[in-house]
């Protein structure tokens, strides 16, 4: 009987464990945030969709504000975003919200500084940090992190006169643009987590920005102009993420004229989400890519914004800075 007891015991846990794991999977979704400038409003909000393009909604609809930069934290409940709702002008400050828009809290700014481009993610030190971009004036911004709560406010790069930015977690890193080593021209850089053993991982010599990394923290995302300003040719590669400098192996994953930025990769990591002038008349619209082929003949390329409801006009809608996250309830 004992025998039979401990099996049954054994079967049960079992059991339990299967439906504990089926139930938190069922509890979890796959979104991808984004801002949107539409012109029915006249200002930018911030949006989320599924993958698909289907249950497109706006979420910060209620108010007049710039909201901006959506990331999502790793509890999967908690965006951070940028927005001008403590500000007459144009700065921005970091703001939190729930993943239906609710519950806006202010985390983190300073009047007449530009505080944008958060990402906010687990740098496996302890818990989540929301690393960011500072500007006190053009030509002179940092990359900053501070913790969910508004403490620790850290500048990681501290570099004067010198632009420094748009960073991301990677893994126990960050990737960010600097133009430390090619002054007036941004290239992709590591760090640590505290902003030591700096290192320009592309060498390419061209304006690069938007580095995103992988959830695994071995491949990284970024956008590359290809002509001259004037053109906006930006292209989106990938790179393997090297110990050293200069990692070469770049993998070109957008080929249009049309300028393509702000990737993102999907959770696991087989797909990229990215805005691209793509849409009619040149607007913005937020369209998804094979990670590995991007949009080549053995990859694929579909639209996720601008879809449901559809947006077919040009001027109408101008969709970017996607973040492709799973959402937890």
């Amino acid at each position: 009987m004992r025998g039979r007891n401990r099996l049954e015991s054994i079967v049960m846990a079992g059991t339990l464990f299967m439906l504990a794991t089926a139930s938190a999977q069922a509890q979890a979704t796959t979104k991808v945030f984004f801002e949107s400038y539409r012109a029915a409003a006249g200002n930018y909000d911030i949006f989320k969709v599924n993958p698909d393009g289907s249950q497109e909604q706006n979420i910060t609809s209620q108010y007049s504000s710039l909201d901006r930069c959506p990331t999502l934290c790793p509890d999967g409940r908690t965006l951070v975003f940028a927005t001008n709702r403590n500000d007459t002008g144009f700065n921005v400050d970091l703001w939190t919200m729930k993943t239906d828009g609710t519950n806006p809290q202010p985390l983190y700014g300073f009047s007449g500084v530009h505080e944008y481009v958060p990402d906010c993610g687990n740098p496996y030190i302890g818990g989540a940090q929301v690393l960011f971009e500072r500007l006190i004036f053009p030509g002179n911004s940092d990359v900053w992190k501070v913790n969910t709560d508004g403490t620790g406010a850290t500048n990681l790069t501290a570099t004067p006169l010198i632009s420094e930015g748009q960073a991301s977690w990677c893994a126990n890193q960050i990737v960010f643009v600097s133009e430390e080593d090619t002054p007036g021209t941004q290239q992709v850089f590591v760090m640590d987590h505290n902003g030591s053993n700096k290192r320009r991982i592309s060498c390419s010599g061209k304006v690069e920005q938007n580095p995103t990394c992988s959830a695994d923290g071995q491949s990284i995302a970024f956008a590359r102009l290809e002509g001259s300003i004037q053109q906006n040719d930006y292209n989106i590669y990938r790179v393997a993420k090297c110990a050293g400098s200069c990692c070469g192996g770049e993998n070109q994953l957008t080929t249009d004229p049309a300028a393509d930025e702000f990737p993102s990769f999907s959770p696991g990591g087989t797909a990229i989400a990215f805005h691209s002038y793509r849409g009619p008349s040149g607007d913005r619209r937020v369209y998804q890519m094979d990670a590995l082929e991007g949009e080549g003949q053995d990859g694929f390329l579909e639209q996720i914004s601008g879809l449901n409801p559809p947006c077919t006009t040009g001027g109408e809608c101008a969709d970017s800075d996607p973040d492709w996250v799973e959402v937890k309830q």
